[in-house]
C-alpha cells in the first residue's frame, strides 16, 4: 500500500487503521453512513437501488452488450470483464463514462462483458470506514462470482474498484489480471486499433488531469492516462501544480462523498480551484469548465462514433 501522507491530509494509512478497529468495536461512524450501510447491507450498492436497475445505462448503445452470465450458458468466452461499478451503473454522471468505454471496447473489437444485475460492490467503501466484516463479505461474494465464470482479467475505469480487485481481492482468493482502462485505451491507440477523428473538433483546449489516489500514489499509473490525453488532437495538457506522485485528494473516497460537514472547505471544492488557476498561478473564474473522464472524448473522437463531443472554448478536467 502506497502513504498516501505523501500529501493527502484526508487518509493517512495509521489513521484509517485506527478508525476501522474503532469502528469494529463500537459503532462510532457519521450518521450519514448508516442508511449506506444498510443499503450495502441490502441492495449491495450504497444508493438503494434495485439490482435489477443496474444496466439499464446499456439501453442507450446500438450494440448489445453481453451478460456474463450469457457467456457460460453460450459456451463461449470473453477477454474482459468489465467491472462497471456502482457509480457506473447508477450515478448517470458516470454512466457516460460506462457508455465511452463500452463503445470504445466495441470500436476496437475487443470481447467483453458484464456482470449486469449480479454485480456487487467491491467493499471498499465499507473497508475504508471500518465495515471490515461487511467489506469482506461483499468482496467474497464478487470473487466467488468471478472464480465461477472462469473470469481471468478485468477491466474498470473506477480508480477505487481498480484497487480493491488489484490490491486486497488476492487475499481474499481473488487473483485476476486487472486493467484500468487509461492502460487498455493507451495501448489501442498506439496500436493502431482506434481510430481518432483529428478533424472531430475535440476542442478541449487546456486539459488539466487530476491523478486519482488509488490510481496514482497507491498504483503508480502516471503515464497511461497522459499518454491517451496526448493522443486528442485539439487537447493541450497542462499539469496542475499538485500532479503525479504529489497529486492531491478530491475528496470523495472513503464514503467522505455521503458526509455532509466536511468542514470550512470542501476537498473536491479545493482541488477544483486548483484546477481552474491558469497557466501563472491565477484563478479564471471566467473559463468554461467541463470535467471528463478521459474515455469519453476519445470515444467522442472515434471515426466511427455517431457524433463527436464538442467541449468548445473550455478547459476541460479529466478523472475529476
Amino acid at each position: 500500500m502506497r502513504p498516501k501522507s505523501e500529501t493527502c491530509f484526508v487518509q493517512v494509512a495509521t489513521l484509517v487503521d485506527m478508525r476501522r478497529s474503532r469502528v469494529m468495536e463500537q459503532p462510532a461512524f457519521p450518521p450519514e453512513l448508516v442508511p449506506v450501510f444498510n443499503s450495502l447491507e441490502r441492495f449491495e450498492n450504497p444508493f438503494q437501488s434495485a439490482p435489477a436497475e443496474r444496466a439499464d445505462w446499456t439501453k442507450e448503445l446500438k450494440q448489445p452488450v453481453t451478460r456474463l452470465s450469457e457467456v457460460a450458458v453460450a459456451g463461449k468466452t470473453v477477454e474482459y470483464l468489465f467491472f462497471v461499478s456502482c457509480v457506473g451503473y447508477y450515478v448517470s454522471r458516470n454512466q457516460k463514462i460506462a457508455l465511452a468505454l463500452a463503445r470504445i471496447l466495441q470500436d476496437a473489437g475487443i470481447r467483453f462483458a458484464i456482470l449486469g444485475k449480479e454485480e456487487s460492490f467491491t467493499g471498499d467503501l465499507a473497508r475504508r470506514r471500518g465495515r471490515e466484516y461487511l467489506a469482506q463479505q461483499l468482496a467474497v461474494k464478487t470473487i466467488e462470482k468471478l472464480n465461477f465464470n472462469n473470469v481471468r482479467k478485468v477491466i474498470t475505469a473506477y480508480p477505487h474498484c481498480f484497487n480493491a480487485i488489484r490490491n486486497e481481492y488476492p487475499q481474499l482468493g481473488g487473483n485476476f489480471e486487472v486493467v484500468h482502462h487509461s492502460q487498455r485505451i493507451d495501448e489501442l491507440i498506439a496500436a493502431g486499433r482506434l481510430r481518432l477523428d483529428a478533424a472531430s473538433a475535440i476542442a478541449l483546449g487546456d486539459v488539466k488531469y487530476h491523478d486519482p489516489c488509488y490510481l496514482g500514489r497507491y498504483n503508480r499509473l502516471f503515464d497511461e492516462p497522459r499518454g491517451v490525453n496526448g493522443a486528442l488532437a485539439g487537447a493541450d495538457l497542462v499539469e496542475m501544480p499538485c500532479n503525479r506522485k504529489q497529486s492531491f485528494c478530491r475528496g470523495g473516497g472513503g464514503g467522505r462523498a455521503f458526509l455532509k460537514d466536511q468542514g470550512s472547505i470542501r476537498i473536491n471544492e479545493a482541488r477544483m480551484r486548483e484546477a481552474l488557476k491558469d497557466r501563472i498561478g491565477g484563478v479564471d473564474t471566467r473559463s468554461k469548465v467541463r470535467a471528463l473522464d478521459l474515455a469519453e472524448p476519445v470515444a467522442g473522437s472515434l471515426k466511427t462514433a455517431p457524433g463527436a463531443l464538442v467541449v468548445s472554448d473550455a478547459r476541460a478536467l479529466s478523472q475529476l
